[in-house]
């Protein structure tokens, strides 16, 4: 018997000097515990920008657009519709009826205005960062801005600061300082 358990011992000994000679390691003695799926926002996730990113329920989105667009009805032509909203990697892609070309023809400043109230309804949602607008699923050409290539919905620094400017340059002149001359 104490031969038996001697021997068994040995190739014990000998099997595991082999196993680790060979560069392979003993199996793990508990199971690694499972990873946890990132964080997410709605259905977009927070972490590992590198994942395809897609807003499954973008209802919200399109009532927010709407309710803009009829509050401001004046910066749209009449009869748009906005048909369809996808949000694909932080982009929010907004496809309008055929109306939405009439845009053009109401002037650089409508249009401006138009695309801030756009921008306005989009930048109320954290997961999007960009918008582009399509017209019945084409390109919407404008003379004023390029609507098909990704925007920020949010200011920029140089639009806060052009903003800025503006806002000192419209001071009225009755509000400047004027220079105070001596009684004399």
């Amino acid at each position: 018997m104490l031969k038996r358990q001697s021997i068994l011992a040995a190739l014990s000994t000998i099997s595991g000097a082999i196993w680790l000679a060979a560069g392979c390691t003993p199996p793990p003695s508990s199971p690694a515990p499972p990873v946890a799926p990132p964080k997410t926002v709605g259905s977009v996730p927070t972490k590992n920008d590198e994942q395809p990113q897609v807003m499954a329920d973008t209802k919200p989105v399109l009532e927010a657009v709407r309710v803009e667009m009829k509050k401001h009805a004046s910066s749209f032509p009449k009869g748009a519709v906005l048909e369809s909203v996808t949000v694909h990697n932080r982009v929010a892609a907004l496809d309008f009826s055929p109306e939405f070309n009439k845009l053009g023809s109401m002037g650089d400043s409508t249009e401006s205005s138009a695309q801030k109230y756009l921008r306005y309804a989009l930048a109320k949602f954290p997961v999007i960062l960009n918008m582009t607008v399509t017209v019945g699923g084409k390109p919407y050409d404008s003379q004023v801005t390029d609507w098909t290539t990704p925007f920020p919905v949010r200011q920029t620094v140089e639009e806060i600061d052009a903003s800025k400017a503006a806002s000192q340059e419209s001071v009225p002149a009755s509000d400047a300082k004027q220079p105070q001359g001596g009684g004399g």
